[in-house]
């Protein structure tokens, strides 16, 4: 089994995945949300500092309890965050508070898909190669839905 693991196994996917100045390409332009847990809130990060900050962020913003290293939090600075998704009432998974300003120009989340959020936390679950096919099928038709919603519109500028 993966459990207790899978958040190593991550980790060291990203530290050889993303390159040594992320945390410079990210900063200001990228928002990662994590959900803090003793404030019951959502809250995005768009500061970095280093590559281990944007490592530790997205691992936050990914942390299942106990799944991913036996923990029930991952810390975050002086937060204690879980993956925000842990929640099935849309409006707080959805909810990033007035005080960090608008919403992003693009913000991608599972949780607007009712396609894929009918399958609430089924990812979880051991799948068959054509299981996990039928995922990415599932979040390419979602974000071909949300390309022609306009919800790229913001990478215009940069797209090939």
């Amino acid at each position: 089994s993966l459990a207790g693991i899978w958040g190593s196994i991550i980790r060291t996917w990203l530290e050889k995945l993303l390159p040594e100045d992320c945390d410079e390409i990210c900063s200001s332009w990228v928002k990662i949300c994590v959900f803090e847990v003793f404030r019951w809130r959502r809250v995005p990060i768009s500061k970095f500092n280093s590559k281990q900050e944007v490592i530790d962020c997205l691992m936050a913003s990914v942390h299942i309890p106990f799944f991913l290293d036996y923990k029930p939090f991952a810390k975050l600075g002086n937060m204690f965050c879980i993956d925000g998704s842990s929640f099935r009432d849309e409006l707080l998974a959805l909810d990033i508070p007035e005080e960090y300003g608008p919403m992003p120009d693009l913000f991608i989340t599972y949780m607007k898909d009712k396609t894929i959020q009918d399958t609430y936390f089924e990812f979880l679950e051991l799948k068959s190669l054509e299981e996990v096919m039928e995922l990415m099928r599932l979040g390419y038709a979602y974000c071909e839905r949300e390309r022609k919603g306009g919800a790229f519109a913001a990478l215009d500028s940069v797209a090939l």
